[in-house]
């Protein structure tokens, strides 16, 4: 995927382990203390699961190769976020809170980088073509697994799985992203810096 739709992918995975987490035998007493049940709720991740699921299940949001596009997938990719942190803050133990936010770092960093930082959405926009053509020729299969492992909640076991589907789609874009996008462009010295700071961000 694309530096962006990894974020997607970052993003949409820290919602569907908390759906897992949410959906095992976890004592409600594990909540914590201060906050009542009521706000801890399904119901109120699910709020958050859908401002994801808007840009995932949109082939323009999901690979934005214009500024109108770009903008409204980063707004409502970090509505999502702002929505999972509060939740998380509010509902799980801190064990679990530093768990999902050590796996998916990297690439929230990346969101951060292109939603606020203008040179690098210019970049971004610039490369974008080619990070959606790279990676729906070489990763597709890899979201597709991403995309049937989101749909079940069965139990404990699925989080070792969907970590493993999270590293190879990160590691086939990666892959993918040099030599179909930045080898193309590596005469080019903002080519250069632009790659080296996604990809440093990303891990």
């Amino acid at each position: 995927m694309s530096p962006l739709s990894a974020s997607i992918i970052a993003a949409s995975s820290l919602i569907i382990i908390l759906i897992i987490y949410n959906h095992s035998n976890v004592d409600a007493s594990m909540n914590k203390q201060r906050e009542s049940l009521s706000n801890c709720k399904h119901k109120k991740l699910d709020q958050c699961l859908q401002y994801i699921i808007s840009v995932t299940n949109n082939s323009r949001l999901s690979f934005p190769i214009t500024y109108p596009e770009l903008q409204r997938t980063c707004q409502l990719l970090e509505y999502g976020d702002h929505c999972t942190q509060n939740y998380l803050d509010k509902c799980m133990p801190r064990s679990m809170n530093k768990m999902i936010w050590n796996i998916i770092n990297g690439t929230r960093n990346v969101l951060q980088l292109i939603c606020h930082n203008l040179t690098i959405q210019n970049d971004y926009l610039r490369y974008a073509s080619c990070f959606k053509r790279t990676t729906v020729k070489n990763c597709w299969q890899i979201l597709n697994q991403f995309r049937q492992l989101s749909t079940t909640n069965n139990d404990d076991n699925d989080i070792q799985q969907f970590c493993c589907i999270y590293k190879s789609s990160i590691e086939c874009q990666h892959r993918s992203i040099l030599n179909d996008c930045y080898i193309n462009h590596h005469h080019d010295d903002g080519s250069i810096k632009f790659f080296s700071t996604i990809f440093n961000r990303n891990k």
